[in-house]
């Protein structure tokens, strides 16, 4: 049992969907399975295991079970991560304007990485410059909280950002806001760190 503070995290009896329920989300998802297929496809040509003939049914279920062996590999290997991430920190970054309270900001949304470099705000760009200001929240991992399918499927397909998906408005305990940008900013200043140590929601 993990406990900090008020908050208990408990090893709690992990129910992962299983690999044929991921399986079947890949499907509904077409575009993404499509990619699989296409390098499915490119290395059995590049082995010389094709038939070369693409309209050919044996081929065409080799290509098949060939992506489907990647998808599962790949799955065998993020479950065995998420079974050790119960209690440890996560990163939340968010694009704010200039002046926003970052100790009032809530719900901080269920995008979440294990790691900096996954942490990113893709919506802020140069058409969008009124978000000026950076807010990454460091919170606690809650494995009752995860959405396991999504963030097994998310990971399949970009395992280097370590995503970790909450459900919408589920609790997580935060530790603190880093603030990045902003007139007043300089770099690795103490009080760009911001204690919360307190709950918010997803």
């Amino acid at each position: 049992m993990l406990i900090h503070k008020n908050s208990v995290y408990r090893h709690v009896a992990l129910t992962l969907p299983s690999f044929d329920e991921v399986f079947r989300y890949e499907l509904e998802q077409s575009s993404t399975f499509d990619t699989e297929l296409e390098e499915a496809e490119r290395y059995l040509r590049d082995e010389g295991l094709d038939q070369g003939i693409d309209e050919d049914t044996f081929y065409l279920e080799k290509v098949y079970n060939q992506a489907k062996d990647v998808l599962e590999l790949a799955y065998s290997d993020i479950v065995s991560w998420i079974e050790r991430i119960n209690g440890d920190d996560c990163l939340r970054a968010i694009a704010v304007p200039e002046g926003t309270d970052p100790l009032t900001v809530n719900p901080l949304g269920i995008y979440w990485s294990m790691y900096s470099e996954g942490a990113d705000t893709y919506w802020k760009n140069e058409e969008n410059n009124s978000l000026s200001i950076t807010l990454i929240y460091r919170g606690k991992i809650d494995m009752q909280n995860i959405d396991f399918l999504e963030t097994i499927a998310v990971n399949i397909h970009n395992p280097e950002e370590h995503e970790v998906r909450f459900e919408e408005g589920a609790p997580i305990y935060v530790y603190d806001v880093t603030i990045i940008g902003g007139e007043r900013w300089s770099h690795d200043a103490p009080e760009n760190v911001l204690p919360i140590n307190d709950w918010r929601k997803c």
